[in-house]
């Protein structure tokens, strides 16, 4: 089920817990292991790996340039919700595609509503004022450099590497994998939740708790993707009695609603009648259900739901610093990702899997389902890195045609498999490591 072919629309510090590598072993191992189990070379590793990123850097820039070819040059994610926000500053309605429409098609850009939660609107108020191309470049060059370090920090929190070089292999095939790609050149606000997510929970594991509660708010932009880990997250910081969390959080959205509710008046039902509207039209459906269909999907999705929110359940009383918490964390944004409805167009929401994707590439699963989930996971990643290549080969050979141009675009398993690999290595664990007392 692929895109149509011209027409593209938007949709732990700590010491370590078992289970997981210890950092003498992340130090002393090399990053990548054979099946035998004896250590490849590193110089030769690093030089394969390097020129594997090589060729997925070249061929997700020709991939782009084949979509290029029928996509409109002005067609971004963050367009309709620069018109929006310009609209909603001079008192316009910004969910009316009577006021929306005309001004894309003066861009000459694909019509789509506005979408997003009026709140939305205090985040692009600065680039309201600039020019189209002004404002592109502006995201541009926040989000890119903000995502990078994000990850970073994500990598520091579980001491996934041994070596500065090791971190940037890591780092720069997250940042090359298609779902980033596909997301920076759609300019979709996505990455930008995603970034101020990871760096909400470094600092959360560095014991900070007001400036994780702001940046947190500052996602509810895209609340369908961040509510399970809210939920989860609330439960946790009762317990843990973080009130300033709790506090700044609460805060900083309240602010958020009620300025928005004041540029734009009664904003809540227009725009859950737009998202409605949206997703009849565009046939969104649950990624599990497309893959299998409604009568073996809808059971999965549910069967595997029940069971990551017994593990969240499970990992309530963990530290912010430590593995059990990026599990949770891990778990959490990817729920919605295989239960919201979605689309293939939709692949750069799997930005918010890169906590999880660590998780299984450094922890030693107890279980023989953990590890067989495990696998199939890693065959899903390696398969998405691949299935670009085969697009570009299939373009370079036969000539465009849609089904290349679809092919990246067709992971509906890997938010599933992370979350059941995760869920069975925690479920597996008679007892969960006890927190460290709160200070």
């Amino acid at each position: 089920m692929g895109p149509p072919p011209c027409h593209f629309p938007e949709r732990a510090i700590g010491k370590p817990s078992p289970g997981f590598y210890t950092q003498h072993e992340m130090a002393t191992s090399s990053p990548i292991q054979p099946a035998t189990g004896k250590p490849l070379r590193p110089e030769r590793t690093r030089l394969g790996i390097w020129l594997l990123l090589a060729i997925f850097l070249a061929a997700s820039a020709w991939h782009l340039h084949i979509i290029d070819l029928r996509l409109p040059a002005n067609q971004s994610d963050l367009l309709p919700r620069w018109l929006g926000t310009r609209l909603a500053l001079h008192g316009q309605d910004p969910y009316s595609l009577q006021l929306l429409g005309p001004l894309e098609k003066d861009y000459n850009t694909p019509r789509l509503p506005f979408l997003y939660p009026a709140p939305v609107v205090i985040l692009l108020a600065p680039l309201a004022p600039l020019s189209m191309q002004s404002a592109r470049t502006v995201f541009f060059a926040i989000v890119t450099p903000l995502l990078a370090l994000s990850f970073w920090l994500c990598m520091g929190n579980l001491r996934v590497a041994a070596t500065r070089s090791n971190r940037a292999l890591v780092l720069l095939a997250a940042l090359l994998s298609w779902p980033v790609v596909w997301g920076l050149r759609m300019e979709q606000p996505t990455l930008l939740v995603a970034a101020l997510l990871f760096v909400s929970w470094w600092l959360l594991a560095r014991g900070h708790q007001f400036a994780p509660g702001l940046l947190l708010a500052l996602t509810t932009i895209k609340p369908q993707l961040v509510l399970p880990f809210f939920l989860w997250l609330l439960l946790w910081a009762i317990l843990q009695r973080r009130w300033t969390l709790i506090a700044s959080f609460s805060g900083t959205l309240a602010l958020l609603l009620l300025a928005a509710e004041k540029i734009v008046p009664g904003w809540f039902p227009r725009w859950r009648d737009s998202l409605r509207n949206y997703n009849r039209v565009e046939h969104a459906a649950p990624a599990l259900q497309h893959f299998f269909g409604h009568g073996v999907g809808l059971p999965l999705t549910i069967l595997l739901t029940l069971s990551a929110g017994y593990t969240l359940w499970r990992l309530r009383r963990c530290t912010a610093d430590s593995p059990q918490f990026a599990t949770a964390l891990g778990i959490a944004l990817a729920i919605p990702l295989f239960v919201v409805p979605t689309e293939p167009l939709m692949i750069y929401n799997n930005t918010l899997l890169f906590p999880a994707v660590l998780l299984l590439l450094y922890m030693k699963p107890e279980s023989r389902l953990a590890s067989s989930l495990r696998w199939l996971a890693f065959a899903q990643l390696a398969l998405d890195f691949l299935l670009v290549a085969v697009a570009v080969l299939g373009e370079t050979l036969r000539g465009p045609a849609p089904a290349w141009i679809s092919l990246p675009f067709l992971d509906f398993l890997l938010a599933a498999l992370l979350t059941a690999a995760l869920t069975a290595e925690t479920l597996s664990r008679k007892t969960i490591p006890a927190p460290a007392p709160h200070v």
